[in-house]
């Protein structure tokens, strides 16, 4: 399998369980009891970390596709693949701010949160688009 075809189901993988602990730590917030919301909360700081770290080498691999945006604009480049990049930013932005904080419930907290929701119905529209082509790829 090539490197970028494993660099795309890593990301998957972790984009799973950095949004699924993230949206359960949120309603673990909502009743939940402190260990679990805590050790939610770790899940979610460790795959958005490895998650940040293999997004980046994803970006890293598609660096044409960012050079063709900036240089020509958008064009028939993808719109939902442009607005993932900025929600991931800003996803991402506000995630290492809060390390270490007790913030879940603070105003940056919660915009991490929407901002997460966000990015998440943003990279499910970017999956399910290419989906079919990865999976193809991948049996090579």
């Amino acid at each position: 399998m090539k490197k970028m075809y494993a660099t795309d189901w890593t990301l998957l993988l972790l984009f799973d369980l950095a949004a699924g602990s993230g949206m359960a730590r949120h309603a673990a917030g909502h009743g939940g009891d402190a260990a679990t919301g805590q050790l939610l909360a770790i899940l979610h700081t460790a795959t958005g970390s490895l998650f940040l770290v293999t997004a980046i080498v994803h970006a890293a691999m598609h660096r044409n596709w960012y050079k063709g945006f900036v240089k020509y604009g958008a064009g028939k480049r993808s719109k939902i693949t442009a607005a993932l990049s900025v929600a991931f930013l800003l996803v991402s932005a506000t995630g290492i701010v809060l390390i270490g904080r007790n913030g879940a419930h603070s105003p940056l907290g919660l915009w991490h949160y929407k901002i997460g929701i966000a990015t998440t119905l943003l990279a499910i529209a970017h999956i399910i688009k290419r989906f079919a082509l990865l999976r193809k790829a991948s049996k090579r």
